[in-house]
């Protein structure tokens, strides 16, 4: 878990000094475990949001332990401690690293320091200004309750303060009481940011519709009870028209303004995928598989095309694989979308009505999720089918996916709802499996 708790692991609290107590104001201090590597280059400008920051990181460090790995002795474990580096062998001998492993290594630590840094940014950038105020009270109180001179740190075994005459103990009284609302403060905040990171991290969100809340229906040809949208998380647009041909002899052309859905992609780029399949049914030629494109020199055109997996069904849940594929014969610039703005497909729950139990009078009902470019044409979502029985007229409260529906069996193979509670917005994601069906996949 990479959340609030996880970067104040290490935080120290220090005690104001015993001279004018009342005037002094508490430190909060980050103790340092690894000392800082110095980069053998200046970091490169990094994107100005903190999300598409820590992509950037993560990119630099998967470079940059490439590099390392051609670099050192296959089997070798490296240590970098002060500037200098060392190497030990697969036969446990211990040398000095060359010039070429130091630099190697150093950069590789400089980089993997470096996108913790851009995770702890991106973290901390989740928290309102009223959160943070409210953390920095919380910290100020309990370093306020500690003795003169004392500081408050974190081992394995929990809290423990040092006092200036050397001993060590677990906090008492009044500091135990601060560290304890402070630590309620810091739980309710993980709960919030981890939500924000499992939103961040999955390739999809379910969108709330607050208009579905009390709606009401009989139920229908399509068994639909719900319907709400299902965005991707990052999205693109094309800035110019971009020709690729898929063999040697078919070129296709996908016009600008063309939008594009964004996952993670080989070598740590993002791959920029085409929804074959759109509301103005246009690039139906591509409806087998799914066109997935890459900037590979950092340019901000896309030059390189990729077969990014099969669509199931006219659905984009994500794209994978990305084998070279064709190639692109006039590249296209490219820029980000909001995910409000990008390609929407559909999820919701529908109904079947399967049996009516005339001597009890119960009916029988399954009840699943499902996904699709409308409401017309959908996929079911194996794993989510789930029976219930009712006596006629009895309502019955189904959940699925947050959802709450009350069905109500008016009549022989007749079924009233009402939208209890809508989906909430919900990060979401399915891979794709050669049975021709989905899987849910929960973060």
């Amino acid at each position: 878990m990479r959340a609030l708790s996880a970067i104040i692991l290490a935080t120290t609290i220090l005690a104001p000094s015993a001279i004018a107590q009342e005037a002094v104001p508490p430190m909060v201090t980050q103790s340092v475990t690894q000392p800082v590597a110095q980069a053998p280059a200046p970091p490169k400008p990094m994107p100005a949001d903190p999300a598409g920051n820590v992509r950037a990181l993560k990119a630099g460090e998967e470079a940059a332990k490439k590099t390392l790995f051609a670099t050192a002795p296959e089997g070798a474990a490296v240590e970098s401690r002060y500037g200098s580096a060392t190497l030990t062998l697969k036969d446990g001998t211990v040398r000095p690293a060359n010039e070429a492993e130091t630099v190697a290594i150093l950069a590789y630590f400089n980089a993997k320091k470096a996108r913790e840094e851009g995770e702890k940014q991106e973290t901390m950038a989740i928290l309102t200004a009223e959160e943070r105020a409210e953390l920095d009270a919380a910290s100020t109180a309990v370093a306020m309750a500690l003795p003169p001179r004392s500081r408050l740190y974190k081992t394995d075994a929990g809290w423990r303060v040092a006092l200036n005459d050397g001993t060590v103990r677990e906090p008492q009284g009044a500091e135990a009481e601060a560290m304890g609302r402070r630590e309620a403060i810091v739980a309710r905040l993980d709960a919030r940011i981890d939500e924000v990171l499992a939103m961040r991290a999955a390739p999809l969100r379910v969108l709330a519709d607050p208009s579905q809340k009390d709606r009401t229906g009989e139920h229908n040809d399509t068994g639909v009870l719900i319907s709400q949208p299902l965005v991707f998380n990052r999205a693109a647009v094309l800035k110019g028209d971009l020709s690729a041909r898929r063999d040697g002899f078919n070129t296709y052309t996908i016009p600008a303004g063309a939008k594009l859905f964004v996952v993670d992609g080989p070598d740590a780029l993002q791959a920029y995928c085409l929804p074959s399949k759109s509301k103005a049914g246009l690039f139906k030629m591509l409806s087998d598989w799914i066109p997935c494109f890459l900037d590979k020199d950092g340019d901000g055109m896309l030059e390189t095309q990729t077969n990014g997996g099969k669509p199931l069904g006219g659905v984009y849940m994500y794209a994978s694989g990305f084998a070279p594929t064709g190639q692109v014969m006039q590249p296209a610039g490219f820029e980000d979308l909001p995910y409000l703005e990008g390609y929407q497909q559909r999820i919701g729950l529908a109904v079947t009505h399967g049996s009516f139990i005339k001597k009890t009078g119960t009916h029988k009902f399954v009840v699943h999720a499902w996904v699709g470019p409308d409401d017309k044409e959908r996929q079911m979502v194996s794993g989510t089918l789930r029976a219930l029985e009712a006596q006629e007229g009895v309502p019955t409260i189904i959940e699925m996916m947050g959802a709450k529906i009350e069905i109500t069996a008016t009549g022989k193979q007749r079924i009233a709802y009402r939208v209890v509670e809508p989906m909430p917005m919900q990060p979401y994601g399915l891979e794709m499996k050669t049975t021709y069906s989905t899987r849910r996949v929960y973060y």
